[in-house]
């Protein structure tokens, strides 16, 4: 059983992501997933670029720790279309691992 809540086979999402996407998630790039504010920022350069863009979906790591998957319009506005979950450990506490190994090299 897969640690994500992942969507049901006849919800729209479902047809958005691949399941092997987040068997292969690991801690590190857990952390390299865009917050909040850099996906709003990577969908105003994506409207910029492109003016035929109506929308940029982009999976968010929120401030609590959760991956969500949202969606951003061209107008500012911004909807959450899946909340996968908790990765099991939160990206402070991997933070704080890194700090501690580099103390001790």
């Amino acid at each position: 059983m897969s640690k994500w809540k992942m969507p049901p086979v006849d919800h729209p999402v479902h047809a958005m992501i691949r399941d092997t996407d987040f068997a292969a998630l690991t801690a590190a790039r857990v952390a390299k997933l865009p917050t909040m504010s850099q996906a709003r920022a990577h969908a105003r350069d994506a409207f910029r670029i492109g003016p035929s863009v109506n929308a940029y979906t982009a999976l968010v790591l929120r401030d609590d720790g959760a991956i969500v998957l949202k969606t951003f319009g061209r107008r500012g506005g911004h909807r959450t279309r899946w909340n996968f979950g908790f990765f099991p450990t939160p990206p402070s506490a991997i933070d704080e691992e890194l700090r501690q190994l580099m103390a001790v090299v």
